[in-house]
């Protein structure tokens, strides 16, 4: 409960959201059921299922409603086209309330004009513009901040929901992802406005240390509402606990340094519009982000038989969220641009 949600003065009003009540015990219902403390990674309602599933999302495998509540939901439109991707909810400042989601940078490009090309000479000119003009984001077209929505407290997107809450988009900051190569596929959006945390809704924590990896046998997740398999998409969220890999994989476009591998225990792993959601680890009894859904189900790298996920590595980021956060506190939507 806030700390600062007792009060003896009547009417009572809270002082998060200024909500009004009569009674003080109506106020601490209100800040029960509405505001917690900072803390993250710790959801009300309990994710892991008593039996360890090996059901893929793309096959579809109901999560517990809002028991991954950093997960987003998001909507970009570019030239009235509309896509769907996941991200998450992080915790910055160890306070009961954030404003910064991470997700992939594929999720905010145009991908009409996002086209990998054969032709050297193209690729050449792309590099050597990039630069002549010192811009790391040459060639990458961007979504306008304000045609990207997020969503919270979402479980059933199909059905109105009480507890799901839309913001906007101030700032998109893309890593340095382009079509002649998948890597830094990682964006950080800034939100219009502070989401406070509640029973439905919570920032992930995330890494402590640079490169760092999940524990040994921890108990990871994938979630989102990527395609069932059948060319649908499910209504309800869905999630798959994934076998992390740290072994070799021979892949044209996989870098260990930067990039996660999971193992798709009977092809569990993620699909199209799970892209930019989590990959959550349980870590001393809290969920930490470690990665970020970025192959669609399609470009998947190979090691013999075996199949993998591929993930951005957040950890390897952290030190690039410290230098751009800082470029987010103007109000004016835009696109920020800076090197990875």
């Amino acid at each position: 409960m806030h700390t600062r949600c007792h009060t003896g003065e009547r009417p009572c009003s809270c002082p998060v959201c200024g909500y009004h009540c009569i009674t003080k015990r109506n106020l601490d219902r209100h800040c029960r059921n509405n505001h917690v403390r900072a803390i993250c990674g710790k959801p009300y309602y309990d994710p892991i299922p008593e039996q360890r599933w090996t059901n893929r999302i793309v096959r579809g495998f109901k999560a517990v409603p809002h028991s991954h509540p950093w997960q987003a939901l998001i909507y970009v439109t570019i030239n009235g086209s509309i896509s769907k991707c996941g991200g998450s909810l992080i915790h910055w400042n160890d306070k009961n309330s954030s404003d910064l989601v991470l997700t992939a940078a594929h999720c905010v490009i145009d991908i009409d004009q996002f086209r990998r090309s054969t032709s050297l000479l193209k690729e050449l000119s792309f590099h050597v513009s990039r630069l002549i003009k010192r811009d790391g984001k040459v060639g990458v077209p961007l979504a306008n901040p304000e045609d990207v929505d997020v969503y919270f407290g979402a479980h059933n997107i199909r059905r109105p929901e009480e507890t799901r809450e839309k913001y906007a988009v101030t700032h998109i900051i893309p890593g340095t992802f382009h079509e002649f190569a998948e890597k830094d596929d990682i964006a950080l959006l800034k939100l219009d406005r502070k989401v406070y945390y509640n029973k439905y809704i919570q920032g992930i924590c995330l890494p402590s240390i640079d490169g760092e990896l999940a524990p040994q046998g921890s108990r990871c997740f994938v979630t989102g509402w990527g395609d069932l398999g059948n060319g649908q998409s499910p209504n309800e969220l869905q999630q798959v606990e994934v076998s992390m890999y740290d072994g070799k994989v021979r892949h044209s476009e996989y870098n260990k340094k930067n990039m996660l591998c999971s193992r798709m225990d009977n092809k569990a792993g993620s699909a199209e519009g799970d892209s930019g959601g989590p990959l959550a680890c349980l870590k001393d009894d809290k969920f930490v982000l470690y990665g970020i859904v970025s192959f669609s189900i399609d470009v998947f790298c190979f090691r013999g038989m075996e199949e993998f996920s591929v993930f951005t590595k957040v950890s390897k980021y952290l030190n690039w969220m410290r230098k751009v956060i800082p470029m987010t506190k103007h109000k004016v939507a835009h696109v920020v641009r800076h090197n990875i």
